[in-house]
């Protein structure tokens, strides 16, 4: 059934929609792949770095990683999106010839179907590979290739101009922090108890994410600001207008809610939950606000309703592969608990007995 709505949700989007609504199908799809991808980041990050706290978000991250693929199919209705030619955005003394052949349409075409199918591979690939480092090391070196290149085709283009090294990395951070927040989420929600060094830890993670992004952007603003560049600065104006500007404090008063709570509180269920979600919310308002192309009409409801149909696509995809994922790994859970307990209590045996023999 799901599958029948998702290539409906396609065909509709392929006859229906106009310019305007092909952007905010684009935002969408972006949006949802950016959580997707920051999944599998985070995952493979942690099998490298060999962090137990992964194993507490593992079922929420893995199948957010492989909702990639449906993600894929929903991205065909943006081969009919026109995209701006690049002589048209990018001044002429900057442009060259081979910058001109990179920005053609058919060249993002070919390397937008290649991030997808890329990253929807390296989804399955980490899954399967489980906790083996080397795998993981791999993984991480293609997808920031992967973001490097996909956020040149879909922000570069943008008026007016402007690019920088630090974007890639900015955007990579978001992603993560994202998806961290979304598991953090799924599994307060899912389990009245866990374990308590585990979510501290991911509380800490999260903390630095918030933190790393916060201050990435930052020096971003500072260069284009303090740098005396005019360009760099009209960035940032043409993205403060209308409702550019709620967008952008949507987005600075979920990180920075985010952070106070994950300062002062880690303890407590509610107080993780606010900040993940603060975060969350956050992370969606900054992405269109990157996204949204400047010099357009203003954000519009109707550019929320793409988004929200293929979000509600995207949570079914995700709750499909959670159970899949709970149901694939059932017998090793229960395994895992009774080996747990049978040697909490021999260590209870083994306690007990010097004060026996005390007696």
């Amino acid at each position: 059934m799901i599958i029948l709505a998702t290539l409906l949700a396609c065909g509709a989007g392929f006859i229906s929609l106009g310019e305007g609504g092909l952007i905010a199908w684009r935002n969408a799809v972006l949006l949802l792949t950016g959580q997707a991808a920051g999944s599998l980041i985070v995952l493979a990050a942690g099998h490298l770095l060999a962090n137990d706290w992964v194993e507490a978000v593992r079922d929420e991250l893995e199948p957010a990683a492989w909702t990639i693929v449906p993600l894929a199919v929903l991205a065909l209705p943006l081969t009919r999106l026109a995209v701006p030619e690049a002589p048209a955005i990018i001044p002429a003394d900057l442009m060259t010839d081979a910058r001109q052949s990179w920005f053609h349409d058919d060249a993002i075409f070919v390397r937008t179907c290649i991030l997808f199918g890329g990253l929807a591979g390296l989804s399955i690939w980490v899954s399967k590979a489980g906790e083996r480092r080397f795998v993981s090391a791999i993984a991480l070196a293609i997808a920031a290739i992967f973001f490097a290149i996909g956020s040149a085709d879909w922000l570069l283009l943008s008026r007016p101009f402007w690019w920088s090294t630090l974007i890639p990395f900015a955007l990579l951070v978001n992603q993560m922090s994202a998806a961290l927040a979304l598991g953090f989420i799924s599994n307060l929600v899912q389990r009245e108890k866990g374990d308590e060094h585990a979510f501290r830890s991911l509380a800490s993670g999260l903390l630095a994410l918030a933190l790393l992004s916060l201050w990435v952007w930052f020096s971003v603003y500072l260069i284009a600001w303090f740098g005396n560049q005019p360009d760099e600065a009209g960035w940032f104006l043409h993205r403060m207008r209308g409702t550019g500007t709620l967008l952008l404090g949507i987005w600075l008063s979920g990180n920075l809610l985010g952070v106070a709570i994950l300062m002062f509180s880690r303890r407590r269920r509610w107080s993780m939950t606010a900040a993940s979600a603060g975060m969350l919310a956050g992370y969606i308002a900054g992405m269109l606000w990157l996204l949204y192309p400047a010099g357009l009409r203003p954000l519009a409801l109707s550019d929320l309703i793409p988004i929200g149909v293929l979000a509600g696509l995207w949570l079914v995809w995700l709750a499909l592969g959670q159970r899949y994922y709970d149901a694939a790994h059932s017998g090793s859970r229960s395994a895992s608990v009774i080996h747990a307990r049978s040697s909490g209590s021999e260590g209870g045996q083994r306690s007990s007995s010097p004060s026996s023999e005390n007696k």
